[in-house]
């Protein structure tokens, strides 16, 4: 039996494959973008608050999920604000 192809020449299952593959490299991309951001907003924490990096990362993700802002998008605040910002 002849196996099912796409307009392309790709099987189904190879399509959906590289899909897939496609959407973990977009996410490893934006993940690696927002390390810089993250890591910065957390130097500015601990010097503006004498905190620890594990304080700063503690108070960075705690306000995300309380305020339920992504980590990355409330890194760029507190990066542009020099801290974090009122709720």
């Amino acid at each position: 039996m002849a196996e099912q192809t796409v307009a392309d020449g790709q099987t189904p299952d190879r399509e959906q494959r590289i899909l897939d593959l496609e959407g973990k490299v977009a996410n490893l991309e934006r993940a690696l973008e927002s390390r810089g951001e993250i890591g910065q907003a957390i130097g500015i924490l601990m010097a503006m608050q004498q905190l620890t990096s594990e304080q700063a990362w503690e108070l960075l993700s705690s306000t995300s999920q309380d305020r339920n802002v992504k980590l990355a998008e409330l890194a760029r605040l507190v990066n542009e604000q020099g801290g974090i910002p009122p709720a």
